[in-house]
């Protein structure tokens, strides 16, 4: 099960690898892990008791391709 810290982390390894201007690199990294980040937002939805079957549920609206 993939946690906040391995969806984090999966973009700074993937930076490592990319030959990045260091103009541009910090950036990156940073936009990189956010965007890595807003799956887990679905942990806020578990707290307002939403069900997985609904759109803002686990793997709904934010594990989509918007």
């Amino acid at each position: 099960m993939a946690s906040l810290f391995a969806h984090a982390a999966l973009p700074l390894l993937a930076s490592r690898a990319l030959a990045l201007p260091k103009s541009h690199e910090r950036r990156a990294r940073w936009a990189g892990v956010l965007c890595g980040c807003l799956p887990a937002l679905d942990v806020v939805t578990s707290a307002l008791e939403t069900r997985a079957t609904e759109p803002l549920g686990h793997r709904g609206l934010f594990h989509s391709l918007l």
